[in-house]
């Protein structure tokens, strides 16, 4: 509790780092020391088995010129077979979007994994709910 008294009433500063990953990837951008972080980033083949051009977290090289992804080579089958719905139902949602296809935008929730513990009526209120929050961004589709 010393401590405490001493850091809040400003008499002693820590000098502790913090462990925040936004400095460190902060001082590779300014140019210091490239960084390897997880990062979302775009399949540019540095997970050989899944479909490119997909957001992935994946491990990249942070630095002064941007990013780069590291290849880690294909994920295993049963990674796979976990990540592929996701990248179905993500897909078929920007389809709806470009399409501006409502119907087509909530049925991307039916084969969402994350909807597969909900009731088929209950997806299609959240999704219909969804859409009516964001109407600013929504409209279109």
């Amino acid at each position: 509790k010393d401590d405490a008294r001493e850091y809040f009433s400003g008499k002693k500063e820590s000098t502790d780092k913090s462990g925040e990953i936004a400095v460190n990837v902060i001082a590779a951008i300014a140019g210091s020391e490239p960084v390897m972080e997880v990062v979302n980033m775009v399949n540019v083949g540095q997970v050989d088995n899944l479909p490119r051009g997909f957001a992935l977290e994946t491990n990249g090289m942070i630095h002064a010129s941007g990013y780069t992804p590291l290849a880690v080579g294909p994920v295993p089958d049963v990674l796979k077979n976990v990540l592929e719905p996701h990248i179905v139902s993500q897909s078929m949602l920007v389809d709806a979007c470009l399409e501006r296809n409502r119907k087509k935008a909530l049925e991307a929730l039916l084969v969402n994994p994350m909807c597969f513990f909900m009731a088929t009526d209950d997806i299609m209120a959240m999704g219909k709910e969804a859409l009516e929050a964001n109407k600013k961004f929504s409209d279109s589709i």
